[in-house]
C-alpha cells in the first residue's frame, strides 16, 4: 500500500479537497493507496467556501475536520505533497520519501471564486499525480 500524505498550513481548504480528490481517484482507479490530510497549524473547521465549491461537484467534505501534522505519521509516508509551502519546512528529520510542492492560487480570506479555481486545480493535480503511480 502507498501512503500519501496532503500538508496545508491549516488543513481547512486546499488539503481537503486535495484528499477528497485522491480518495476518489484510488477508487476509480482500484488502487491500494492511504490517503492523510493534515495541518501546520489547524483551523477549527474546514472553510465553508471550500464545502461549497465541492458539493458542486457532487463531493461532501463537511465531516472532515483539520488535523495536526505528526512527525510520526509523516515518517511512515511514501509521497508527501505540500500546498504554498516548501515541502522541506514539514519533513522529518531522516525521512527519505518522495515530496512535491504545490503552489496554489490563495487569497487572505477564501470566497468561492478562489476556492473554485483550486479546487478545478487539485483536481488537474491530483489526476496527474495518479497518473504517475
Amino acid at each position: 500500500m502507498k501512503r500519501i500524505a496532503f500538508v496545508g498550513g491549516r488543513n481547512a481548504g486546499v488539503s481537503q479537497m486535495a484528499a477528497e480528490f485522491a480518495e476518489r481517484e484510488a477508487a476509480r482507479r482500484t488502487l491500494d493507496v492511504e490517503v492523510l490530510t493534515r495541518g501546520v497549524d489547524p483551523a477549527a473547521t474546514v472553510d465553508e467556501a471550500a464545502i461549497q465549491v465541492m458539493d458542486e461537484l457532487g463531493l461532501d467534505i463537511r465531516d472532515r475536520s483539520p488535523t495536526t501534522l505528526s512527525p510520526t505519521e509523516l515518517r511512515e509516508v511514501d509521497l508527501l505533497v505540500t500546498m504554498n509551502r516548501p515541502a522541506e519546512a514539514v519533513r522529518p528529520d531522516g525521512w527519505d520519501g518522495e515530496s512535491r510542492t504545490w503552489d496554489l492560487p490563495i487569497t487572505e480570506e477564501l470566497d468561492e471564486e478562489t476556492a473554485r479555481t483550486q479546487r478545478d486545480v487539485i483536481e488537474r493535480r491530483v489526476s496527474e499525480l495518479f497518473d504517475t503511480l
